[in-house]
């Protein structure tokens, strides 16, 4: 089911819709939920303008209340204590699942309006009422899906519990005067008693030994032991905001090797598969006049599509592009043939006359895109002299402070010397997490290949061509692709439900070589065909448990291009002389072979089912 067709089903049910850009959060049109609506007129042009966009619901006029259970923030151990104080029948709602591994509950809204509220209820457990929103089936946010329960797909939507009405509601929660704490607020009293312990610098150990103490000695009946814990654990991670205590090793910021697995839970997730992560850098650097524009300009359809990128998948999302060096007509033109209207691109060509860095700190915050390409950060940085590491390194910190304050990935187009090296600095080397280098051969051939890559699957050598009717750019097939794709078939056939994996188990399934192996467990952990348990420290190992079909339907729908088909590859064999191309010199004419299937996608669409509208909502 595309996300059309489920956003006008989601309406046809009284669930006011509007689009987020894919793989998003951030809605697309102007003012957000204030348009969600029940027309399927609007729907419909907002999807046929962008047919990839994210299913958003407006709680408040749909009249539904969602609980969001947020095990990151220590949701899980807080639901519990909900479930064993309210009861299971409180929870007999439709809920699905969300892309972080949380769940949302929802629920029929009051006659007394509920607001948005974050873990008033208790720790990790969030509100969304008037004024909020959430994504819904097909949607995705990075790149997992989101996806309703199987158990809940007959069940209507239940009363919002009065229990946790009252609990949103103002009441006392000083614990210094309170002479009891009764059932229903003791959650609330340990956890706003935690916070405060915190913001005076305590570890999570010593604030579990004080409101412990406080458990026993005010709350009536006292929580369970492990309830308590949980409070402790969750309010231990935030920093303290007023330590009165010398520094210690924790408060340094220095791990240990098991907080370090703790802190780095999550899988990394690839922008480019295997080549670029989400948040990361890119330099594309190249001679002048050989073609980085071109590519670059691949790079934006595909990401702003969600198609493959060299054969490498890509994560949808919304591109901002500021070329400063190509004219504003010729880069319109080119785009035009690329087919790139209506896409989720946004352009700016005209020269910067005030603080550039601050106009991109804006755009980034406004627009929140996937990926900002810059061609090139010499002229946008205006630097002086790229010889000077301190010149650099002072234009291209703002762009990562960027990057990992809103979890941007940037493409920073840069001149190569005649060594074929990043002009100027070593530090242009030392900055990008990899450097995509473009170079042309004596018989005019360009080549693309990964340098410096820190994770991955490195880009061999690879050979390009350019269609010069679509103006798209197509890579020889890399024979690490091809491994890669061939180790992923091998595991999916090898692993059976229910059975946990290790990362090198899986890998050894999949090749004798490790690093294909490898990469294969990563791509397919990242499309949605695994779940990861554990953090991978000591006493709580990471493993691997194949993903359901419901679980990884939405997963491999879209985001990840398993369902899109790659531009087509010129046909040598034609009878007319094709036009030269600039990337790659006309060759003596040579049979071609046929191209093989996408493994991964034809064990796709044999296993996964498709995706069921929301019923009886």
């Amino acid at each position: 089911m595309t996300p059309l067709q489920a956003a006008l089903g989601y309406a046809k049910r009284g669930m006011y819709v509007f689009p987020c850009w894919p793989g998003k959060k951030t809605p697309i049109t102007e003012k957000g939920l204030l348009e969600a609506t029940l027309d399927s007129k609007q729907i419909t042009t907002w999807w046929k303008r962008t047919p990839y966009a994210n299913v958003a619901i407006s709680c408040g006029p749909s009249g539904i209340v969602v609980l969001d259970v947020d095990p990151r923030n220590g949701g899980d151990a807080s639901f519990e204590g909900l479930r064993s104080e309210l009861g299971s029948a409180a929870f007999d709602t439709k809920t699905q699942t969300t892309p972080s591994g949380g769940t949302h509950y929802l629920y029929r809204a009051p006659s007394e309006p509920v607001a948005n509220s974050s873990s008033l209820i208790a720790p990790g457990i969030d509100v969304r009422g008037m004024g909020g929103y959430i994504l819904v089936p097909p949607s995705r946010n990075g790149t997992a899906g989101y996806v309703w329960e199987v158990s809940s797909r007959d069940i209507t939507l239940a009363d919002f519990p009065k229990a946790l009405q009252d609990r949103l509601r103002p009441k006392k929660t000083s614990f210094e005067t309170a002479d009891a704490v009764i059932e229903g607020g003791r959650n609330h009293f340990l956890a706003s008693m935690a916070g405060a312990l915190r913001r005076k610098g305590l570890s999570a150990s010593e604030i579990h030994a004080a409101i412990g103490m406080a458990n026993k000695d005010r709350c009536k009946p006292p929580l369970e032991e492990k309830e308590v814990a949980a409070i402790a654990k969750s309010i231990g991670r935030y920093e303290p905001s007023d330590p009165l205590r010398p520094l210690t090793v924790s408060t340094l910021g220095l791990l240990t090797f098991d907080q370090l697995c703790e802190r780095t839970k999550e899988q990394v997730e690839w922008m480019i598969e295997g080549l670029l992560r989400q948040s990361g850098l890119m330099l594309l650097a190249g001679r002048p006049k050989v073609g980085k524009s071109a590519l670059a300009r691949n790079l934006a359809l595909s990401v702003a599509t969600g198609q493959p990128f060299l054969g490498r998948r890509c994560i949808a999302g919304k591109v901002i592009w500021l070329g400063l060096e190509e004219p504003a007509t010729e880069l319109r033109d080119k785009l035009e043939i690329m087919g790139a209207q209506g896409l989720p691109i946004l352009y700016r060509v005209d020269p910067f006359a005030g603080d550039e860095l601050e106009w991109l700190r804006l755009a980034v915050d406004t627009e929140r895109p996937a990926m900002v390409i810059i061609d090139t950060i010499g002229r946008f940085s205006k630097i002086e002299n790229i010889n000077d590491y301190s010149q650099v390194t002072r234009a291209t910190q703002p762009i990562l402070d960027l990057r990992d304050r809103f979890g941007t990935t940037f493409v920073l187009l840069h001149h190569n010397n005649n060594s074929n090296s990043p002009l100027g600095s070593t530090q242009w080397q030392g900055v990008p997490d990899v450097i995509v280098s473009l170079t042309k051969n004596e018989d005019d051939t360009r080549f693309v290949k990964s340098i410096g890559q820190r994770s991955g699957l490195e880009l061999e050598p690879t050979a390009l061509t350019l269609d010069h009717d679509t103006g798209r750019i197509v890579g020889e097939e890399s024979r690490a692709i091809v491994d890669q794709r061939t180790a992923e078939q091998r595991i999916l056939s090898a692993v059976e439900n229910g059975v946990q994996y290790t990362r090198e188990q899986l890998a050894r399934l999949g090749a004798r070589k490790l690093r294909y192996g490898r990469a294969a467990v990563d791509s397919l952990a990242s499309a949605g065909f695994f779940k990861t348990i554990g953090s991978g420290s000591r006493g709580d190992p990471r493993f691997y448990l194949p993903a359901t079909p419901e679980e990884s339907n939405s997963s491999v729908s879209s985001g990840w291009g398993l369902k899109d088909e790659e531009p087509e590859r010129p046909d040598h064999r034609a009878q007319e002389k094709p036009e030269e191309s600039p990337m790659k010199p006309e060759r003596p004419e040579e049979p071609v072979e046929s191209e093989e299937p996408d493994l991964l996608l034809a064990y796709a669409e044999e296993r996964l089912g498709s995706y069921d509208e929301i019923p009886g909502a």
